[in-house]
């Protein structure tokens, strides 16, 4: 890390970190029931649910730096 300069995580406020945490529950389920179209099992579905969850919650990330 660049001295002087801090993480961007440190600088959530419980607002941000509560967005983070619904986006990513939010993908989850989305995952989960996109998984089970899918007609995958098992560990298909587990894939689909991190997935699905890291990209809902890397969208809200992004979408926080440029507000």
């Amino acid at each position: 890390m660049i001295a002087g300069r801090s993480s961007p995580m440190i600088n959530l406020t419980y607002e941000d970190r509560e967005e983070l945490i619904i986006a990513a529950a939010t993908g989850a389920v989305l995952g989960f029931v996109g998984g089970y179209l899918d007609h995958s099992r098992g560990f298909g579905i587990l894939i689909w649910v991190i997935v699905c969850a890291v990209i809902a919650s890397g969208m809200v990330y992004c979408l926080r730096a440029i507000r």
